[in-house]
């Protein structure tokens, strides 16, 4: 039951830190932040779809995509910090955010209106940062403290 407490303790804590670019941030943080959002994405993707249809709710599940994928962004230049990296690093996952969003309406609308073009060769790039982005994401922090704070290790769970 302890790992669940801290588990929800990180996810808080990363919600509050939202937009607080600067100190460090762990993998722990980041996996549980990222499976909440999925969670809580499916099940607020269910509620907007009941509510008005899957078509219309497009948008209502756009926003939510986008609101659960702001934490997202300083998180990561946390992790980025965590690792003695700069936080500009982090201009990688706008694109990577459209591209979801894209390929969702895409798939949503696409029956209903087929001329939405594929992206085709520009995959291509998005795979390559994808790639970065798990790399870097993986990658762990340095032992003790750097410029951007103290180890996230030794501190409290779920503190930034």
């Amino acid at each position: 039951m302890g790992g669940l407490r801290e588990a929800i303790a990180s996810v808080h804590a990363t919600i509050l830190s939202t937009f607080v670019f600067t100190g460090r941030s762990r993998r722990f943080d980041f996996a549980n932040y990222w499976l909440a959002s999925i969670l809580l994405a499916a099940a607020l993707h269910v509620v907007a779809g009941s509510l008005w249809g899957w078509e219309n709710g497009l948008l209502a599940r756009s926003v939510i995509d986008i609101v659960l994928s702001v934490p997202v962004i300083a998180l990561f230049v946390r992790r980025l910090h965590d690792q003695g990296r700069a936080g500009w690093w982090a201009l990688i996952l706008p694109p990577l955010i459209a591209q979801n969003i894209y390929v969702a309406a895409r798939a949503n609308i696409y029956a209903f209106d087929p001329q939405w073009p594929e992206l085709g060769y520009w995959n291509l790039p998005i795979i390559l940062f994808i790639l970065v982005f798990i790399a870097m994401l993986l990658a762990p922090g340095t032992a003790g403290p750097n410029r951007y704070g103290p180890d996230p290790r030794t501190r409290e769970p779920g503190t930034h």
